[in-house]
């Protein structure tokens, strides 16, 4: 019998959570599937966390709370190995939750699988690509060379409501990278654009 679930010191408020996961029925040992599940879900195999710890929702079931996959909290309480309560800042104040050990289903080379283990994922730091979508009221970045992909810095600096809420901690200017295809398209509009009175001139 394997021990997936490992309580470290729960009355202190820490804990590691492995998932539980199964194959056509079995119970696998801890991660031994970790690489090939990373492609049918988001849960972790691993999460460690403790009271205090900034933490990311990982799912999308609880939008009448005003919450969503990517929505960033706070661990206030560890109940037990099965709930935790975190605290979700959101429109109208914090909203404090109880989360749950969720599973998920799918199917790995037509075999069902599963993975059972808390939604969320520590969040200290987010990559770019997790935060689309999301405002922020502070962020801190890197305008380096980890900037791979075109529009990613836009995306990073837009985050934040004003330039008030944004730190910059490093900056090259060759993380600021646009699509040549665009820039061609953005100049074929306004040549349109400024081609337009002379349309309606005439």
């Amino acid at each position: 019998m394997w021990i997936f679930s490992i309580n470290e010191n729960i009355s202190t408020g820490s804990l590691i959570s492995i998932a539980i996961d199964h194959i056509n029925h079995r119970e696998c040992e801890p991660k031994e599937y970790d690489k090939q599940f990373r492609h049918y879900t988001n849960l972790p195999s691993e999460l460690t966390i403790r009271e205090g710890a900034r933490v990311m929702f990982l799912t999308n079931k609880l939008f009448k709370d005003e919450l969503c996959n990517g929505s960033i909290g706070v661990v206030t309480k560890l109940i037990d190995e099965n709930y935790i309560e975190v605290a979700f800042p959101i429109n109208s104040g914090i909203n404090q939750i109880v989360v749950k050990k969720i599973t998920a289903y799918f199917n790995l080379n037509g075999a069902p699988a599963q993975r059972t283990q808390f939604p969320l994922q520590n969040a200290f730091a987010l990559t770019v690509h997790k935060t689309q979508g999301l405002t922020l009221p502070h962020t801190t970045i890197s305008l380096d060379e980890q900037m791979f992909a075109n529009g990613q810095a836009y995306v990073a600096m837009s985050r934040a409501k004003s330039w008030e809420d944004i730190e910059i901690r490093s900056f090259n200017p060759d993380a600021i990278k646009v699509d040549n295809e665009m820039l061609a398209e953005l100049d074929r509009l306004q040549q349109k654009f400024d081609s337009m009175p002379l349309l309606f001139s005439s």
